[in-house]
């Protein structure tokens, strides 16, 4: 279903990179997203997604219609999207990141 969009909007104000947000840059789909939590970590405005303030419809708004627009751009945060995912957010690249950071919280001296 997500391949059918056109655009997909995060508009939260707290919970940055969500499943739903990955799932659809995982589909090609152009993504609005607020700047909040781990966002401006990740993705890059303009690049592989559209940043906006948190609380601003006005800039979701706009963005949308700049978005609508150009249909080249569209494509190629799709794409740039769908990468950053495959290549960051993989299975095995989270599964590998989560067991260092429990690695490292072991104490010095026990067994992992």
């Amino acid at each position: 279903m997500l391949p059918a969009l056109d655009i997909y909007a995060n508009s939260s104000v707290h919970e940055g990179i969500s499943l739903t947000l990955l799932e659809a840059m995982a589909a090609r789909v152009p993504c609005i997203v607020t700047r909040s939590g781990t966002t401006e970590r990740v993705l890059r405005h303009g690049i592989n997604a559209w940043l906006v303030p948190p609380r601003s419809p006005k800039d979701v708004a706009d963005a949308v219609l700049r978005l609508k627009g150009d249909s080249a751009l569209r494509e190629e945060m799709g794409r740039n999207g769908a990468i950053l995912v495959a290549e960051g957010f993989d299975l095995g690249t989270v599964s590998s990141q989560a067991l260092a950071l429990c690695r490292s919280l072991v104490a010095p001296g026990k067994p992992a």
